[in-house]
């Protein structure tokens, strides 16, 4: 068993645990190490809380795309506490524990330790029913002010980092036109999972292809899956969905 978050380097040496050999390998190559991936981004390495070594192996060393990913955690956490507050007054406990669950892989993907280990509090306190006790509620106020403090670290870090070149996606295949006809329930799940740049997002492709061999669905697929081993998961979502988002 492999636990999320994972780093490249523990997934190989698994994988070369329990898979058989078959004539020569061909060698991987390792990703980089963390300390070159992040030269001169110690502007990253000062926030408390953030290990970004620990990070920029799960991102391959791609450190324009852990950045990436940073900004995108800064424009949407915001409201996160806000938002299990409401489903919690609504009476939707498995649904606000389910969030809870999906921020707590995220943040532990980006490297944020203390977020994580406190998402992992408040989901256990959720799951024993806890939520609304003394407890339950210091714990999503110490989850707000710890997001409202690592937003603020990560825009003050962003903001000292030299301009970089934009980079553009021509390189990569272009969001096309959906199939016609209805979206495959399968496609609408791997849709969030690609929104919330979750790791299973890979597994549900796959899934998708076994279910649609043949289909005016397969070039797209198989073009988001190339997206994300590139860990791209913003490009593999426009690829299928456009820019439009699922709820």
């Amino acid at each position: 068993h492999l636990g999320k978050p994972f780093s490249l380097p523990a997934f190989f040496a698994l994988l070369a645990r329990w898979l058989p050999v078959q004539g020569d390998a061909p060698a991987v190559a390792a990703p980089p190490a963390a300390g070159a991936a992040d030269a001169g981004g110690n502007e990253l390495a000062a926030i408390s809380g953030l290990d970004t070594a620990a990070a920029l192996q799960r991102f391959a060393g791609n450190r324009a795309r852990y950045r990436h990913w940073l900004r995108e955690f800064v424009g949407e956490s915001a409201g996160f506490t806000a938002t299990i507050d409401t489903l919690l007054a609504g009476g939707a406990s498995e649904s606000a524990r389910q969030a809870v669950h999906a921020f707590k892989g995220r943040v532990g993907t980006l490297g944020m330790r203390e977020l994580q280990a406190l998402a992992a509090a408040l989901e256990q306190a959720l799951r024993a029913g806890k939520a609304n006790s003394p407890a339950g509620h210091a714990l999503r106020r110490q989850l707000a002010q710890s997001i409202e403090a690592m937003c603020a670290g990560i825009q003050a870090a962003l903001a000292q980092s030299p301009p970089r070149q934009a980079t553009s996606r021509a390189s990569g295949p272009p969001p096309g036109a959906r199939p016609a006809g209805p979206m495959p329930a399968s496609v609408t799940a791997l849709l969030r999972l690609l929104q919330d740049a979750d790791g299973g997002s890979a597994t549900a492709i796959a899934s998708c292809l076994a279910e649609l061999p043949d289909s005016d669905w397969e070039p797209l697929l198989q073009a988001a899956r190339a997206q994300v081993q590139k860990f791209d998961f913003e490009a593999a979502r426009q690829l299928l969905a456009g820019r439009e988002k699922v709820e």
